[in-house]
């Protein structure tokens, strides 16, 4: 074998073993990539859980001072009465109430009326609230702070006593 012969073959050898090393890093690189790309979308995954988690506590938040600020403003309300109290001469309910605010009543007819309005509660520390006004076809509304408790409601007619029956209407709505 002449020198030529061997550096051939050599060179043969050594171009083989090239080609085999690159392709051995390429599978390498490529495998080493694969986890790299698999680690990601787990690291992004989670990233995603906790933004959706922070999203549903900012919801959460959000509905809670929605709700606050609705009281605060007194945005809410309730009717307690909206009836035609003609057949009924008068009548009285209680509620319990939650939240402090105030009872708007009013009051109207065709004719000329007079009605009395009543709120009254306690409060556990023996504070008591009492307060009637008188409705008729001028003054034909009123309002009542009201505190948290058990609030005694009565709206009467007093016109039937007066021997003129008439229908009056009446609303109370409990802004709080």
């Amino acid at each position: 074998m002449n020198e030529t012969e061997s550096w051939t073959v050599s060179n043969k050898v050594a171009i083989a073993l090239g080609i085999i090393c690159i392709i051995l890093d390429v599978g390498l690189l490529g495998g080493a990539l694969a986890h790299s790309i698999s680690v990601m979308n787990s690291e992004i995954a989670d990233k995603n859980r906790t933004i959706s988690n922070l999203n549903n506590q900012i919801s959460v938040l959000q509905t809670e001072y929605n709700n606050a600020n609705a009281i605060a403003n007194f945005s809410d309300s309730a009717t307690w009465m909206n009836n035609d109290f003609s057949s009924l001469g008068g009548f009285g309910f209680n509620r319990t109430v939650d939240y402090a605010g105030y009872v708007f009543v009013v009051a109207t007819s065709g004719s000329s009326f007079t009605a009395s309005v009543e709120v009254s509660f306690s409060l556990p520390n023996g504070v008591t609230y009492d307060k009637t006004s008188y409705l008729n076809q001028t003054q034909n509304t009123a309002w009542f702070p009201i505190l948290p408790a058990v609030i005694h409601f009565s709206f009467y007619d007093l016109s039937e006593f007066f021997n003129y029956p008439i229908t009056v209407n009446g609303t109370a709505t409990y802004y709080y």
